[in-house]
């Protein structure tokens, strides 16, 4: 299946791998700058503020709101007027990422921009006021704090014998006033971004990879779908196993058609021509009808060759053309327009008056030179109906009347799929033979085929091959004997 659709394959791989490749190319690059920010766990006033110390926070929590922090629309929109940015705050969060590095207290601030001096302006100004932001948030918790106090210092002095309880409340709102002016936040930016050397998007290395592995696998993909959907057979074995009481005739390679055609090819009709013998030894069978499930699956080449080499073993051979709608036939051997079989069977004449020689033309124009005789029956006139014309009685005797002058009568009928023509004639006649096109002959065809001719009670004496690949030993061996 890869090697008959490794041009689906090579085609989806280039197309994937060129769209990679291409997008590298025409995307503008993406710098990125990295500051880093320390984070420290000591709030001093705790126990002021009644926290009761930092033993019960969550490490994990509290890293996670570290990041949270740093994404915030207030904080974007603290660095788009620090550095004038006529942007959206939701829109510069998109320049920005947070990472905590592993279990350490350390976030990494990363800001990308198509500039490599605006990416590092983002990062430093970000990490800036990321601590700025932290420092003022804590500020305010001991500043609150305070005036909480001095609020309670006012109701402890309106109490009789609260000067002692005054003192002390004042003792603590001095601390938190000392405290609020040393706070920082508990974080620091530890390294400022640097101007970034190399853009870290597009990497063509990695796309052209990735473009790669997803050509191949949507190459492979689209040639399972395809060989999944696709009807034809294209195997001898598939034949075998659809027609399984048919025995295979021969193989025809493909190559040129005709009677000049490679002696490989001639080999096989011989042999087409041996087998049928082989096949009729117990019954008389001198006539044979020749069809197929659709068109141009190669049966009136097939019948034209055959009864060549049947001419060649000094056979008289009579074709009778029984398409009557396509005389391919007729036009191959030079005998279009030509009154025959239509002319006859609407009573107009006996066989014989429309008996025509073969002329070889490949030899000049002369009577080909063999032991036997090639004559030929053309179709006629196209008729309106050639079902009813072919159903009639007098196709029995034509038959009988080409049988007294010939020794074989093949018969090129019009294919069955599309047509019902010929099903009177593969009762009249001593076998039929069904031709098969590789690659072409589809599966619901021959099964349409088989049905009709079983609904009049025919079973073909064998399939032929058309269009198989020629095995190298034959090749080889017949190019040495020239």
């Amino acid at each position: 299946m890869l090697r008959e659709h490794r041009w689906l394959i090579a085609l989806c791989t280039l197309l994937c791998l060129g769209a990679a490749l291409a997008y590298s190319l025409l995307v503008p690059p993406v710098y990125e700058s990295t500051a880093r920010i320390l984070i420290r766990q000591d709030d001093l006033g705790a126990s002021l503020l009644g926290t009761g110390g930092s033993t019960n926070v969550d490490p994990t929590r509290e890293a996670a709101t570290d990041l949270e922090l740093a994404a915030l629309t207030p904080l974007a929109s603290r660095v788009a007027r620090e550095l004038r940015l006529s942007i959206d705050p939701e829109d510069l969060l998109e320049k920005v990422e947070t990472e905590a590095e592993g279990n350490s207290s350390f976030i990494s601030l990363a800001a990308s921009d198509t500039s490599r001096r605006e990416a590092m302006r983002l990062a430093n100004a970000f990490a800036t006021e990321y601590v700025e932001f932290r420092r003022e948030v804590s500020r305010r918790r001991y500043t609150e704090a305070a005036a909480r106090l001095r609020a309670r210092i006012g109701q402890a002095g309106a109490v009789a014998g609260g000067s002692r309880q005054v003192g002390e409340l004042e003792n603590q709102v001095q601390q938190l006033e000392l405290l609020a002016s040393l706070q920082t936040g508990d974080a620091e930016v530890v390294q400022q971004a640097a101007l970034p050397e190399y853009p870290v998007r597009p990497k063509p290395v990695r796309n052209g990879a990735l473009g790669l592995l997803l050509g191949v696998a949507l190459g492979v993909a689209l040639a399972v779908l395809r060989e999944r959907l696709d009807r034809r057979l294209k195997k001898e074995e598939q034949v075998r196993r659809l027609l399984p009481d048919l025995p295979i005739i021969a193989s025809i390679p493909e190559g040129q058609l005709g009677p000049r055609a490679p002696e490989v090819k001639l080999e096989a009709f011989r042999t087409l021509q041996t087998n049928l013998t082989f096949l009729t030894v117990d019954r008389a069978m001198r006539s044979l009808l020749l069809t197929s499930a659709m068109d141009g699956e190669g049966k009136t080449t097939t019948s034209v060759n055959l009864a060549w080499t049947m001419a060649e073993r000094g056979e008289r051979v009579v074709m009778i053309e029984a398409d009557l709608r396509r005389p391919e036939l007729s036009r191959r051997l030079g005998f279009e327009g030509r009154p025959g079989l239509s002319n006859i069977l609407s009573g107009q004449g006996s066989v014989l008056e429309y008996l025509q020689p073969v002329i070889d033309k490949s030899r000049n124009g002369v009577r080909a030179q063999l032991d036997g005789s090639i004559w030929i029956v053309p179709s006629g006139p196209i008729p309106p109906n050639p079902q009813a014309l072919l159903s009639r009685a007098a196709v029995k005797d034509v038959l009988s009347e080409v049988s007294d002058c010939a020794d074989k009568v093949i018969v090129d009928g019009s294919p069955l799929g599309p047509f019902s023509d010929v099903l009177s004639l593969a009762k009249r006649v001593d076998g039929v033979v069904v031709i098969v096109r590789l690659y072409h002959s589809r599966r619901d065809e021959i099964e349409r085929l088989m049905e009709q001719l079983s609904q009049v009670s025919v079973k073909p004496i064998g399939v032929v091959l058309v269009g198989t690949p020629p095995t190298t030993n034959s090749v080889d061996y017949y190019q040495r004997s020239r």
